[in-house]
């Protein structure tokens, strides 16, 4: 990078670097590096949630400086390694993503078509949750996000904060219990770990464990840093 900026080939392994930099590399550099840190600062002041891909914005510009840098230095031989050990270094620092597991959205599929029965009730807490599940889970099953008890397929992001806060975790719980009825099971997916959401889905099992003792821990959560939407599924039988 710093040869992209400032470096200036004289032949052979000859750089001539001057501090005040060179076009273009100049402006894409501030233009990756000014994204990030309007991007972060803003996120800051107004308490954004953060993920690594939101800095996706900044990496074209960024890449674009290093390719200039590898030019620099007027040595074929430089150049192709230099190459080489950027590939490398890319392939290694991304093998930890390609490997993770994206959502446990398949491992809770498998144990609904195991244990759920067409007509049973599953709860998906929080609803960012739900359209991986919706994808994978089989048919016949009532499936609801919290706390609007809309289809999983989608999540409407309007008034986001102010809904899930004034949501009402025992009547949710009685609303689910009510729609079983005396015959069908309630799944309960969820994680306490999302946003907006660091007590509701908590309070709302702790009214299906009162309302339905008979609670099995059907999948455990996945770690963070092995599953990227990671959550349980909890069992309640009648």
């Amino acid at each position: 990078m710093a040869l992209g900026i400032a470096g200036r080939g004289l032949g052979g392994r000859f750089v001539l670097f001057d501090l005040k930099g060179s076009e273009p590399a100049r402006t894409l550099f501030f233009l990756s590096t000014g994204t990030l840190f309007v991007a972060v600062t803003a996120g800051q002041v107004v308490g954004n949630a953060w993920a690594d891909r939101y800095t996706a914005t900044a990496f074209v510009p960024f890449l674009l400086v290093i390719g200039l840098g590898a030019t620099v230095v007027r040595s074929e031989r430089f150049f192709r390694v230099t190459v080489v050990i950027c590939a490398l270094a890319g392939v290694v620092g991304g093998f930890s993503d390609v490997r993770m597991q994206r959502t446990q959205a398949n491992e809770a599929a498998a144990h609904l078509r195991i244990d759920a029965k067409p007509g049973d009730v599953l709860l998906v807490c929080p609803d960012q949750l739900g359209p991986g599940l919706a994808r994978t889970i089989p048919a016949g099953l009532k499936a609801h996000l919290i706390p609007t008890w809309a289809p999983p397929d989608r999540v409407n992001w309007v008034d986001y904060e102010q809904r899930n806060k004034a949501a009402d975790p025992v009547a949710l719980a009685e609303r689910a219990v009510a729609e079983a009825g005396p015959d069908h099971q309630i799944f309960l997916a969820d994680s306490n770990s999302y946003r907006t959401y660091e007590t509701l889905c908590v309070d709302i099992q702790d009214k299906l464990r009162d309302l339905r003792p008979k609670a099995t821990l059907e999948m455990g959560q996945g770690e963070p840093a092995k599953v990227y939407e990671n959550y349980q599924l909890v069992r309640y039988q009648p």
